[in-house]
């Protein structure tokens, strides 16, 4: 036991060192979205896809508090209890931890439930890349921690974080001429929302290589986090999902044939509709159902890739990488979106009954309320310009 906290002491230093060397290196400019969160309780659960700024929200927030972050998926701290290194921490005078990733951790939920209970005073937060972590902890976990669900970037922010310049929030669909023009007097609109859907959809542009940190965040989820939620993975289920996602950024038409991939990677529907549902739940897609549809496991009626810059990088169908950045606004928006079973009628219907058809210079509004976009720089009469989809935050 003697020696046992002799080794913890030496991690909760180490794990101090690497948090000030993770201080050191914050960007000098973050997140506005972030400002929003100035008094957060002792309790969080701070959730979002890799690489939209979690960590550096956390080491921020935290920078006038005396409090240790762990990265649970360092390996060498993997022989501790995340209740054996909270206690560590405390007893070195910390007066609060932070777990990021903290899925990785055995027993995880119990744990950090058990340091919340003893440690009344004591701050306590949790970061992952998965909402679904919670269905997967104890049940009354969500109760005693604050969720927080930090977004991928946003067009508004991407701006601020390469031109310094922070404009205020325009909702797209009863927008203010002034603040249009402010944005439109100041930037190139056209060529910095380019960059901004192609290459810059999360804050790691800032680091240079987009194109190799997005591929190394796509081989982390799906050899790493798919793992959480499906522990008996088999080599095809990979390869199968490898396969589905790059057919996905190229074909002109984003839907499945289940039936086909079943035979072809030797797997039953059940399981492909796990690997479907998972990819969901750790960001890897955007299953986006029909009009009224219920139905649990479920294709959907069209898939996109969670984030739509993936498009860019994985050299596919840009036509899709539209529909995906008009699904992925308006879910940041707080709008859900489903589709039609009639497609003569519109694109999208969201959550608030507005009917959407998505397209360039010469798409017809059909019944649409709006039309959305790509070569537009003003709206004008019912169609929207897409790039005021991503001033809304």
């Amino acid at each position: 036991m003697v020696e046992r906290n002799l080794e913890l002491a030496e991690i909760i230093i180490e794990l101090g060192a690497i948090q000030a060397r993770l201080a050191l290196s914050l960007p000098q400019r973050l997140r506005p979205y972030l400002n929003r969160f100035e008094d957060l309780p002792r309790a969080c659960l701070i959730l979002g896809p890799r690489g939209c700024g979690k960590t550096t929200f956390i080491l921020n927030y935290l920078r006038q508090k005396n409090c240790l972050f762990v990265s649970a998926d360092l390996p060498w701290i993997a022989p501790y209890s995340l209740w054996e290194i909270a206690k560590a921490a405390f007893s070195h005078g910390y007066e609060g931890i932070i777990f990021d990733e903290v899925h990785y951790a055995e027993d995880w939920s119990k744990h950090i439930k058990a340091i919340y209970d003893s440690y009344p005073k004591h701050l306590i937060w949790a970061s992952d890349s998965s909402s679904a972590v919670l269905r997967k902890g104890v049940a009354d976990l969500s109760r005693r921690f604050l969720k927080i669900q930090i977004p991928i970037l946003s067009f508004r922010e991407y701006i601020y974080l390469r031109e310094g310049k922070l404009f205020q929030t325009i909702d797209p669909f009863s927008p203010d001429s002034s603040k249009i023009h402010e944005v439109l007097d100041q930037i190139n609109v056209p060529l910095l929302f380019r960059q901004h859907i192609s290459s810059g959809i999360r804050p790691i542009f800032q680091e240079g290589f987009y194109e190799d940190r997005s591929l190394n965040i796509l081989e982390k989820m799906i050899f790493s986090d798919l793992l959480f939620f499906v522990p008996q993975m088999q080599e095809n289920y990979y390869r199968a999902l490898k396969s589905i996602l790059s057919y996905l950024a190229s074909a002109s038409i984003p839907r499945l044939n289940l039936e086909r991939l079943c035979k072809e990677w030797g797997i039953g529907k059940e399981k492909l509709y796990q690997l479907l549902s998972v990819a969901e739940e750790i960001h890897l897609i955007r299953i986006i159902k029909y009009s009224n549809q219920r139905t649990s496991h479920t294709k959907g009626a069209k898939i996109f890739l969670h984030d739509p810059s993936w498009y860019s990088v994985l050299k596919g169908e840009l036509g899709n990488q539209r529909e995906a950045y008009v699904v992925s606004a308006l879910s940041e928006l707080g709008l859900g979106v489903s589709i039609p079973k009639d497609d003569s009628e519109c694109d999208f219907v969201t959550s608030s009954s507005l009917k959407l058809e998505i397209g360039g210079r010469n798409k017809s509004s059909k019944k649409a309320d709006f039309v959305i976009r790509d070569d537009l720089d003003v709206p004008s009469g019912k169609a929207i310009p897409l790039w005021l989809l991503g001033m809304g935050y």
